[in-house]
């Protein structure tokens, strides 16, 4: 039987997504994203060139923690 092949993009960062992919995947705006981070819901990692980036695990966690 022939096995499933992954065809998910690999992010250079792994875990990491840019400040874009977050917003498309919570479906929120940019203001939204910064209040959460202003409030300390979400942290933001500055990985290299000034760009931030967030977890995944953190962006999914914010709804599943309470």
């Amino acid at each position: 039987m022939e096995s499933e092949k992954d065809n998910s993009v690999k992010h250079p960062f792994g875990e990491f997504l840019t400040t874009a992919e977050a917003l498309n995947l919570l479906g929120i705006s940019r203001s939204t994203l910064n209040k959460l981070r202003n409030d300390g819901a979400l942290v933001g990692y500055k990985l290299r060139h000034r760009k931030l980036y967030f977890k995944r695990s953190d962006l999914f966690n914010l709804f599943t923690n309470k």
